[in-house]
C-alpha cells in the first residue's frame, strides 16, 4: 500500500481478529496460499525501481506520516520474524494472544 502509494482493501476485516483459528469450515488453504503468491506479486511490482530511500507516503492508521522502501523492508522483515513458523500459530491458539 505504502510503496505503491495506493488505498487497498484488506483481504480480510482487520477487527476479526482470530478468525484464522475460528472460521475453519470455509477455510481454503489453497486459495490462501494462491491470494499470499499474488499479494508477492503486487508487493515486487509496488517497489520494482525504487531505491531504498525513497520516500513514500503512508497509508492507513498514519496517513500524515511518510516511511522510506528501507523501512518497509525492515518493518516486513521484523513482522514475519514475530510471527514465523508452527510455535506461534499453537501460542496463539492456546493463550489467544495474537501480536500487535
Amino acid at each position: 500500500m505504502h510503496a505503491a502509494d495506493s488505498d487497498m482493501p484488506f483481504p480480510y476485516d482487520p477487527d476479526q481478529t482470530g478468525q484464522d483459528f475460528e472460521a475453519l469450515d470455509d477455510a481454503d488453504a489453497a486459495a490462501s496460499i494462491e491470494a499470499f503468491k499474488q499479494e508477492i506479486e503486487h508487493a515486487r511490482a509496488a517497489v520494482a525501481g525504487k531505491q531504498l530511500d525513497d520516500v513514500v507516503p503512508s497509508h492507513g492508521h498514519h496517513p500524515e506520516r511518510t516511511r522510506d522502501i528501507r523501512w518497509i523492508y525492515l518493518h516486513m522483515i521484523e513482522e514475519y520474524a514475530r510471527h514465523n513458523g508452527h510455535a506461534d500459530l499453537i501460542r496463539e491458539r492456546i493463550d489467544g494472544v495474537t501480536g500487535d
